[in-house]
């Protein structure tokens, strides 16, 4: 039975797994193989078994594969947190530090990860994050977001 969204037809599954083997983050590794089990013919509910996830991140996979092919399966946990430890570029964001509120809508815009100011505040920094420019981010660290 084929699956509602089609994948990208300029890959297939040994190209999938050739990059999966090469892939330096566990994660992509593990998105790509759980593609290439669709360009097999399975169905997108053996793909997120196989994945360990829902069948609704699966289909977040396809789309974020469709529109940006192997690149746009990498973990962005890590752009996050690069990009709050390097704070706020004036020129670009239009801000001189982040905000609770700021960072909650920038996290949303660059990466559709929907984090409120409460979700971001909390009074047990860690101690890297004290005098970083986003104080109260210990609840990223704790959803993953955030590398300790």
């Amino acid at each position: 039975m084929p699956c509602a969204i089609a994948l990208r037809a300029d890959f297939d599954a040994p190209i999938l797994r050739r990059l999966a083997r090469r892939s330096k983050e566990a994660a992509q590794a593990r998105r790509l193989l759980a593609l290439a089990a669709i360009y097999d013919g399975g169905r997108p509910t053996e793909a997120a078994r196989f994945g360990n996830v829902t069948l609704q991140i699966e289909r977040d996979w396809m789309m974020r594969f469709n529109a940006e092919g192997p690149d746009g399966l990498r973990d962005q946990r890590q752009a996050m947190a690069a990009q709050i430890d390097r704070g706020t570029s004036p020129a670009v964001h239009g801000l001189v530090r982040w905000r609770l509120s700021d960072l909650g809508q920038w996290l949303w815009e660059e990466f559709c990860v929907s984090v409120s100011p409460q979700t971001l505040m909390d009074s047990n920094d860690p101690p890297r994050l004290r005098a970083g420019i986003p104080r109260r981010v210990r609840r990223l660290v704790r959803l993953g977001l955030l590398q300790p």
